[in-house]
């Protein structure tokens, strides 16, 4: 995962978040990944610049293809094909 986040080592974060639940009364590994500034999230005026939007964009993307066996994945562009390719996303999400 710290391949395809990009960033960061895994560790414990000093914010509350549903992933310790996971973790230590599931024993599901946890990932905690998002744009913007954990010390601006859910406050007034709370801003995620475009760019960043478009980097998580991109790392979910890419997880979401690794986690799917390489003989399940339909090609790019094909109708059976659930992962918007960047780039195709209605014109109201483009900034």
């Amino acid at each position: 995962m710290v391949d395809l986040v990009g960033c960061g080592a895994p560790g414990p974060v000093g914010f509350g978040t549903e992933g310790g639940l996971y973790s230590d009364r599931l024993g599901v590994p946890s990932v905690i990944v998002g744009p913007g500034d954990i010390a601006d999230a859910h406050r007034p005026n709370e801003t995620v610049a475009p760019d960043q939007l478009e980097q998580c964009g991109d790392v979910l993307r890419r997880t979401i293809t690794a986690s799917v066996p390489t003989t399940a994945r339909p090609r790019a562009g094909s109708p059976q094909s659930t992962i918007p390719a960047k780039g195709d996303l209605p014109h109201e999400y483009h900034y």
